[in-house]
């Protein structure tokens, strides 16, 4: 795919797939170097930030038809559960 001129791109996390009822999707972050030949001239900037709600929200799926996909969760209960996902991953 070929990127587009003057544009940025956001990647979304899994609680806010969550909270929009999968209608924005997670996105796995993967990063990958053109090669040598194809990078002269292009110039890649990567700014990160993650925010998180309050530990003690309670995550509802936001529905304009239909039934939620998952069940609420509490904000600092899921991110706790990823991490200690990852760390057995890792």
């Amino acid at each position: 795919m070929k990127p587009v001129a003057d544009s940025f791109v956001v990647k979304l996390g899994d609680m806010m797939a969550r909270w929009t009822n999968d209608r924005w999707v997670a996105t796995v972050h993967r990063v990958a170097n053109p090669p040598r030949d194809r990078r002269l001239g292009m110039r890649r900037q990567v700014l990160v930030f993650f925010h998180d709600p309050r530990s003690l929200a309670r995550i509802e799926p936001v529905t304009t038809a239909g039934q939620p996909r998952c069940g609420p969760i509490i904000g600092g209960e899921h991110v706790l559960a990823r991490a200690a996902r990852a760390q057995s991953l890792g």
